[in-house]
């Protein structure tokens, strides 16, 4: 049994996009003004500069990984 009203088939178009996409997000053209294109900006900056600040941390690690174990040895 389905129901025949616009609402409803408004309602399972939206339901099909779910479960096709994974979730449903709204598309508002109000979000991309100038405040929210800097902070984007400023978002991803911030997150390039972690991930380059994590890449040289494991890069230290693995090159100090041969003397700590050397070091745990000898004690």
């Amino acid at each position: 049994m389905q129901s025949r009203k616009p609402i409803a088939k408004a309602f399972k178009q939206e339901v099909k996009t779910i479960r096709r996409d994974g979730g449903y997000i709204p598309i508002n053209e109000v979000d991309d003004d100038v405040v929210t294109i800097m902070a984007k900006a400023l978002a991803l900056k911030t997150i390039e500069r972690k991930s380059q600040q994590l890449e040289l941390t494991n890069k230290v690690i693995e090159e100090q990984k041969t003397m700590v174990t050397l070091s745990e040895k000898i004690s």
